[in-house]
């Protein structure tokens, strides 16, 4: 298959897989690039942040590999390969709506503070 995106191929995410794992497996299989340069092609060049429990910037990224990614929306990423899942049983319904908003289009930075988490 080819793709008109910055992503060739993409292979089958698994259960359980967190997004960071499965980049990981992408990058394997597609660039010969530093790791930092993918990173960059996948989430854009602006601050964009993919860490390994609560990533950001979601639909730049998926609009940067459609044809080709395994997930259709944000809400199918979110729900089987991030940790906001695990969140959402501590969060008020409002509180919610403003972390996915913020998962989809950012900021990301500061997110753990944000959210009480921070040590």
């Amino acid at each position: 298959m080819t793709s008109v995106g910055t992503v060739p191929y993409t292979p089958g995410h698994e259960e359980d897989e967190p997004l960071y794992g499965y980049l990981g497996r992408v990058y394997a299989h597609n660039f010969a690039c530093p790791s930092r340069r993918f990173l960059q092609m996948i989430f854009g060049p602006q601050k964009a942040v993919c860490s390994a429990d609560l990533p950001s910037n979601l639909v730049e990224m998926l609009s940067r590999w459609p044809e080709v990614s395994p997930f259709p929306d944000v809400q199918d990423l979110v729900e089987k390969a991030t940790h906001y899942p695990y969140h959402r049983l501590f969060l008020m319904q409002e509180r919610w709506s403003q972390l996915m908003e913020r998962a989809a289009y950012g900021p990301g930075s500061s997110l753990k503070v944000w959210l009480g988490l921070a040590a």
